[in-house]
C-alpha cells in the first residue's frame, strides 16, 4: 500500500479516459498547485483505440478502464493516488501506478485480471 507521504505520489482525479492504458488526470501537486497530464498506466499496453488493426479490442480495453475509474470515483475530490515515473525510452512521457485511494486497488492489477498486459 502506498501513502500520500511517499515521494512522487500524488492525489489525482480522472478527467477522461483516452484509451485503455492512458488517462487524462488532474493532479494535486500540493501548495494549491494542480496540473493536468496524460498518464500512461505503467506496465500495461492495450490495443489502440484510434488506430491499428484491433480497434474493437481497443474499445473493450477502454471500457474496462472506464468501468474501474467509475467504480473508484465515488464522490471523493481526489479518488486516486498515483506514483509517477519518467519514461525516457518511449515518447519521453510519464507513466504511473494508479491506485484507488480508498481501497488501495491497482488499476494495472485490475486490467491484468481482464486479460490486458
Amino acid at each position: 500500500m502506498i501513502s500520500e507521504t511517499d515521494l512522487y505520489v500524488y492525489r489525482a482525479r480522472a478527467v477522461r479516459v483516452i484509451d485503455g492504458d492512458t488517462i487524462r488526470m488532474e493532479i494535486d501537486l500540493g501548495l494549491s498547485i494542480r496540473a493536468e497530464h496524460s498518464i500512461r498506466v505503467r506496465g500495461i499496453n492495450t490495443p489502440e483505440l484510434f488506430s491499428g488493426d484491433d480497434r474493437a479490442r481497443g474499445r473493450q480495453a477502454t471500457d474496462d478502464t472506464e468501468a474501474w475509474i467509475a467504480s473508484s470515483n465515488m464522490g471523493a475530490r481526489w479518488p486516486f493516488l498515483i506514483r509517477t515515473f519518467k519514461d525516457t525510452q518511449t515518447f519521453n512521457r510519464y507513466v504511473a501506478d494508479v491506485y484507488d485511494a480508498h481501497t488501495g486497488e491497482s488499476l494495472a492489477d485490475y486490467l491484468r485480471t481482464k486479460g490486458w498486459t
